[in-house]
């Protein structure tokens, strides 16, 4: 089930969703659609729940978007 997608709280760009585990053929589609990224089979204890769209691909966890104070440079 996706999220909703947010902003990058770093440049404002668009999130994707990124998706861990080993993927299904519907989730390849939506990573081709540029829907979600893929996150890769391992999934470690800091991964990032979304990726950003912008020229600097922030990595984006929960607690950035909570709130300024919070934000995780990468």
């Amino acid at each position: 089930m996706s999220k909703k997608n947010p902003s990058c709280p770093f440049c404002g760009a668009p999130c994707r969703e990124v998706v861990f585990g080993f993927p299904t053929p519907e989730t390849f589609k939506r990573a081709e659609r540029g829907e979600v990224v893929l996150g890769g089979c391992l999934i470690g204890d800091d991964e990032p729940e979304w990726l950003c769209t912008g020229p600097e691909e922030h990595a984006v966890y929960a607690d950035n978007l909570k709130s300024p104070d919070t934000l995780i440079v990468p």
